[in-house]
């Protein structure tokens, strides 16, 4: 079974877990990345930016 879950937080959550390889490893940091440039666009354009 494949989860792909909608919230940001969940995705970030489930990303942040390790993989031993780190060839494999790239892709979900990568992915993390890219949820937390979302995440801060979004931040700003609410106005809520630190």
């Amino acid at each position: 079974m494949t989860v792909h879950p909608e919230h940001p937080y969940t995705q970030r959550l489930l990303l942040a877990s390790p993989v031993p390889d780190p060839d494999r490893q790239e892709h979900p940091r990568a992915n993390r990345r890219r949820l937390l440039a979302q995440q801060r666009e979004q931040d700003i354009q609410a106005g809520v930016a630190a």
